[in-house]
């Protein structure tokens, strides 16, 4: 039996999507979600996203981790599932849908796929977790997902797997915590790199991470909005109001390829 899926890439955040309006997919066989994920043997990507429907939105989301779990957002996997969506015929230029926890806001606009991010909850400035010398704790967020933001001045050199993974699974988070090493440019950008819990490594963009640490670049007076935020996949933009209750994430999303899952 095979399933269609898509391949999309968010700023190099890649994604495989699949119409599950269906309900078919085995969301239960942990094994074939790590296999399609899998780069070299699999798909390969940073995550699977299932497009299902929904009582009462557009349609819902869900992602998987490499690691077969269940994700509760993904700021650049939605606004891939948005362009999806539009692409299927199932929305327009907006749309309103659901996820785990959340129930989001998307817009289309010239070419940039834009999302309505979760308000911070749990926002701790200066959050310590054994930082090294040479490292700001910046603090720590939850943007849907857990982010710990740390900022320094030179991001380009570091070894962000060996770091990151000694954060992400760092007492002081017991569920575990996405990472962002933040370098800042100047009064309205920012240079970052991630370490994904759940992908276990680094990734080219995360968008829930460049939010986190704009908003901590902010609430710390290093940047004012809007922030660009340069990744090693692209560029992201996140603009946000003084209370943190209206951020946006936008960037571009890329339609890759398109296949067959053979199981």
């Amino acid at each position: 039996m095979g399933i269609p899926f898509h391949k999309y890439s968010a700023t190099g955040n890649d994604f495989v999507l699949i119409d599950d309006r269906d309900g078919l997919f085995p969301v239960e066989n942990r094994e074939l979600l790590q296999k399609i994920c899998a780069r070299r043997t699999g798909v390969g990507a940073d995550g699977i996203i299932l497009l299902q429907t929904s009582e009462k939105y557009d349609f819902r989301m869900r992602h998987f981790n490499p690691d077969a779990g269940e994700a509760e957002m993904c700021g650049n996997g939605a606004r891939s599932l948005i362009r999806f969506a539009f692409r299927l015929g199932l929305i327009e230029d907006k749309t309103r849908f659901e996820s785990m926890f959340f129930v989001h806001e998307g817009r289309i606009d010239n070419g940039e796929i834009k999302i309505k991010m979760n308000t911070p909850r749990n926002l701790e400035p200066r959050k310590e977790a054994g930082a090294p010398s040479g490292f700001e704790a910046g603090g720590y967020v939850e943007i849907g997902v857990p982010h710990y933001v740390l900022f320094l001045e030179d991001v380009q050199s570091l070894d962000v797997a060996q770091l990151g993974s000694g954060f992400a699974h760092h007492p002081v988070f017991p569920k575990g915590t996405n990472v962002d090493f933040v370098e800042i440019q100047n009064e309205h950008e920012l240079k970052m790199r991630t370490f994904e819990r759940g992908v276990e490594a680094e990734t080219l963009s995360c968008g829930t991470g460049a939010t986190a640490g704009a908003i901590l670049a902010n609430l710390l007076g290093k940047v004012t909005a809007p922030v660009t935020v340069q990744v090693p996949g692209g560029t992201l933009k996140i603009d946000f109001d003084t209370e943190y209750e209206n951020i946006w994430l936008s960037g571009p999303v890329d339609e890759i390829y398109r296949g067959e899952l053979l199981l």
